[in-house]
């Protein structure tokens, strides 16, 4: 497994892979453009992962995954604004989709291969003291009526 921390300055990403995940078996979730995906997750991995995430669903034309380059997705995401340079494990980029990783979104394949879970399953237990009581009661609201 590769982790943000193990991309080299020699190995930054320029082409970002990115593979659909499933879901571990049972976990019902969100689809990622869903408003529970902004609402609750968006305090913990900050807008740019979140805005990745809805990004890649409208770039995504098969079940297989996509590939992206890396800088112009950051450009477009408002994460870079002044070169074509691959994007180094310190980047905004990489780091927004860090976060995604740390919070069970999407998990590092290799250097340059992102596996995406295609629903975003409910933020964990030990995760919601972190959210704001705004975000909280949107959690419990969508859990009661959609889970």
């Amino acid at each position: 497994m590769t982790s943000r921390d193990e991309l080299a300055a020699d190995d930054s990403i320029t082409t970002l892979q990115v593979i659909w995940l499933e879901p571990p078996p049972g976990q019902r979730g969100f689809p990622l453009d869903h408003p529970y995906v902004e609402l609750v997750y968006t305090p913990l991995v900050g807008a740019s992962a979140v805005l990745f995430l809805r990004r890649i669903v409208l770039l995504a034309r098969s079940d297989s995954g996509l590939e992206v380059d890396g800088a112009i997705l950051a450009r477009e995401l408002g994460l870079r604004f002044r070169d074509d340079r691959p994007l180094g494990r310190n980047s905004p980029f990489v780091k927004a989709l860090s976060r995604l990783e740390h919070y069970h979104l999407a998990r590092w394949l290799g250097p340059h291969r992102l596996g995406v879970y295609r629903r975003a399953g409910a933020v964990a237990d030990e995760h919601l003291g972190r959210l704001p009581e705004s975000a909280r009661r949107i959690h419990d609201r969508y859990l009661q009526t959609e889970m």
